[in-house]
């Protein structure tokens, strides 16, 4: 049997067992990577397909069966391996790839010559946009860690030097969930606009193996925060946008690093858009799954925790009398995993405190939907339009501007 493991080893590694005789050792087939984490690994005929994330993109690489070196064929990237279909009976691979602003593409991959060759397989109902550039740039958090981000924006606005630009921030940070070069529409179409997108890699993610993802969570869930401030700081600082044309976008726990950065540092953001978030962060464990994030949040229940949850909880971060960016909150009135009621509090208590004279605090409350998941196209579209919407009239985006 062949397993991926992180013990051991953070970022994972292959290893073989006898289910003869499982209690001896294993043997290693293909060791940690000193950088890159092994994300899944396939058997085909005489080889093992083996996926890598290398700075939050995937990466292909053909071992033999054994696990020795053959061959990395290269998809045009940054993307995301969507899906893997291959059989140890097969030298054909059929491999799923997505882009920040591409739909799935597929391709197969021949393994029976000395080379695996891959190609290209034609794209039903693609979606088409205007060509993009993506850069790696990083930004430098509280306690001096390196944080990256992907920028993406049109290839015609590239060269642009009129100026800053609005700007949409995404981040999730949490769960071990990486955050990788997935075809969003709500992102392709702001791109499409002219906007520019920036998609942060915070630490909670599982893109950079588990220790990453370790110091993201618990006594240390500031600094996921602390990590997507410094990214709006730097894309300030580099002229990439300005703080009224920057909006910041995340949903469930990205929904809680929405309300909590938008509660810590308001001057920094020009909307917000908090959707199907965690914002609650005392009473989020009282409601149906709430008590199965304890395990990345705390305990409100534990004398311990409970003062590191207060200190960030979106909900009791509030004040009387403070500007806070415009904001539209996004909920679902069936949403069984965030209860709505997360929403909307935050939503009542921000229209509360909300200073005389500042942005608009809106709540969207989908009554035919829950967390997000089997969402319908139609509503998906809706809900992306009314967000694109808010956050274009807010940051200054103009869709029809050449």
């Amino acid at each position: 049997l062949l397993l991926r493991t992180e013990r051991d080893a953070p970022r994972g590694r292959l290893v073989q067992t006898d289910l003869a005789a499982p209690a001896a050792p294993w043997r290693e087939v293909v060791p940690q990577h000193g950088s890159d984490v092994l994300v899944g690994a396939h058997p085909a005929a005489g080889a093992l397909v083996l996926v890598w994330s290398r700075d939050a993109a995937h990466h292909l690489d053909m071992r033999r069966a054994d696990g020795a070196a053959w061959a990395r064929p290269e998809i045009d990237g940054p993307v995301a391996v969507t899906a893997v279909h291959a059989r140890p009976s097969s030298a054909e691979v059929f491999v799923g790839t997505s882009a920040f602003t591409r739909p799935v593409s597929a391709h197969r991959i021949d393994l029976s010559g000395g080379t695996p060759v891959v190609a290209d397989l034609p794209a039903a109902g693609a979606v088409e946009l205007p060509a993009v550039t993506a850069q790696r740039r990083h930004a430098t958090s509280a306690d001096g860690t390196a944080i990256p981000m992907t920028v993406i924006r049109r290839a015609d606005r590239a060269g642009d030097r009129s100026g800053p630009r609005p700007c949409l921030l995404y981040g999730y940070g949490g769960f071990d969930i990486p955050v990788l070069p997935e075809f969003r529409a709500i992102f392709a179409a702001w791109v499409a606009a002219g906007g520019v997108l920036a998609v942060a890699n915070l630490r909670g993610g599982g893109e950079f193996g588990a220790d990453w993802h370790r110091a993201g969570m618990l006594a240390r869930k500031q600094n996921v925060f602390d990590d997507a401030i410094a990214c709006a700081e730097a894309l300030i600082a580099d002229g990439v946008t300005t703080a009224r044309q920057l909006a910041v976008h995340g949903r469930s726990n990205g929904g809680l690093l929405v309300g909590a950065v938008m509660t810590q540092r308001p001057d920094l953001f020009g909307a917000a858009l908090p959707t199907v978030g965690v914002l609650d962060m005392v009473r989020f464990h009282k409601f149906t799954i709430g008590w199965a994030w304890i395990s990345d949040y705390g305990d409100p229940d534990d004398p311990a925790d409970f003062p590191v949850l207060a200190a960030y909880s979106p909900l009791h971060a509030l004040r009387e009398g403070v500007a806070y960016p415009p904001t539209l909150i996004c909920t679902g009135d069936h949403d069984d995993r965030v209860v709505p009621a997360h929403s909307l509090k935050f939503g009542a208590r921000l229209q509360h405190c909300q200073a005389a004279g500042a942005g608009p605090v809106l709540l969207r409350v989908d009554t035919r939907a829950g967390h997000g998941a089997g969402k319908p196209a139609h509503a998906l579209a809706a809900e992306y339009a009314d967000q694109l919407a808010f956050a274009a009239e807010h940051t200054g985006l103009d869709p029809t501007a050449g």
